[in-house]
């Protein structure tokens, strides 16, 4: 780990002498939210309105600033010798780079942070808080749902800003607390992890991703018809009489169904020569391991046959109701800007990282297309 610590500061050589903790309030809606978007994508969405910026100076008192005060104090110094924390700081520093052309000399980020050390427990800013013994989050950001910075008045958008400042208090709250726990070279990785996002170098290669996507659509179309055709020797798959006002199931419907049935799903499995992963459950029963966490599920998800993988994939992505593949993601994002790679910090509880906004950057195949659709700029920016 020592010398971990020695190549990544080798590559980033830092001399802070500042510590702000911050956090952006933006605005969201019923269809513009993180739970809808992506990080990348909702920050870079023309729809994106910055509220407010909650700011803490080292161990200072909160404030509350307008976007165009924030904007103005953040131009009056250089941040290069500042290092920022948040809650998620993948969202507050990527908003920082992309909105405000700002790269502060470190990144730390609470989030990352409660990963390593409380793995496999509630992360979110108010059950932290009261683990560490500094309260809970304020209610109110349900009031500002769907509204702009213009349509709040000024008393509600004061009380949005004690809302936020709570969230400033407990997230520097939590850096104090915890920093104490970490060796510095975990805060480095953290780091080294988040700037792989907030500062992103590498370009997209719309052709290839093109072609990846369309090559993906292709494979898509052969595995349901693969699913259709053993659903038609499957007797619980019966057809709609010809009485029945319903219209034939499609083929996507059919497909949805096997997919959506653990049974079905491991006798397709089986008919293809692949014996179904299983483990036991709560009571000790043997049931089968479908999740996409469970190992079984993860073996199948890299198996070296491909008609194997597909049908794993396609599972996965009926049970999560995921709509976009990751290579639609990839497209969208290669049409934004710079491809910024996501991955959480200690998100696995082994302490692996793990894959993030809903692309896992460590799963592209070699010698598949994703990897070739990767490209190093002409110039660096």
């Amino acid at each position: 780990m020592l010398d971990t610590l020695a190549k990544l500061r080798a590559l980033h050589p830092v001399n802070v002498n500042a510590l702000v903790h911050l956090d952006f309030e933006a605005f969201y809606s019923a269809d513009f939210s993180l739970s809808k978007l992506t990080t990348e994508a909702y920050v870079r969405d023309p729809r994106f309105e910055v509220l407010g910026v909650g700011v803490q100076v080292g161990k200072g008192e909160p404030v509350w600033l307008e976007a165009w005060e924030f904007e103005a104090w953040a131009r009056s110094f250089d941040w290069s010798r500042v290092a920022v924390n948040a809650h998620h700081a993948q969202l507050d520093a990527f908003i920082l780079g992309e909105r405000y052309g700002i790269q502060p000399g470190f990144l730390c980020c609470t989030l990352s942070m409660a990963r390593a050390l409380h793995s496999g427990e509630p992360l979110d800013l108010s059950s932290l808080g009261q683990r560490y013994g500094l309260g809970a989050k304020s209610e109110g950001l349900a009031e500002v749902k769907g509204k702009r910075r213009a349509d709040l008045t000024q008393a509600q958008w004061r009380a949005f800003g004690d809302y936020c400042k709570q969230d400033v208090r407990l997230g520097a709250g939590l850096f104090y607390a915890m920093k104490p726990k970490l060796p510095p070279a975990e805060l480095w990785l953290i780091d080294t992890t988040i700037r792989m996002f907030t500062q992103p170098v590498f370009e997209g290669d719309r052709v290839v991703l093109d072609a990846a996507l369309a090559d993906e659509k292709q494979k898509k179309k052969e595995t349901i018809a693969r699913i259709v055709a053993w659903a038609g020797t499957d007797p619980d798959m019966k057809p709609r009489g010809p009485r029945s006002k319903k219209p034939p199931p499609t083929p996507e419907e059919i497909a949805k169904k096997v997919l959506g049935s653990s049974d079905k799903f491991a006798a397709l499995l089986r008919s293809l020569g692949e014996s179904p992963p299983t483990k036991f459950n709560d009571k000790s029963e043997t049931i089968y391991a479908f999740a996409k966490d469970d190992p079984g599920m993860q073996e199948l998800l890299e198996s070296p046959r491909e008609e194997i993988r597909l049908l794993a994939e396609a599972r996965i992505s009926v049970k999560s109701n995921v709509d976009e593949t990751r290579i639609t993601r990839m497209v969208g994002m290669a049409s934004r800007g710079r491809m910024a790679a996501y991955l959480k910090y200690s998100g696995a509880h082994t302490h692996r990282w793990a894959g993030g906004d809903k692309t896992n950057w460590q799963n592209f195949r070699r010698g598949g297309q994703l990897r070739a659709a990767i490209l190093a700029p002409e110039t660096l920016p």
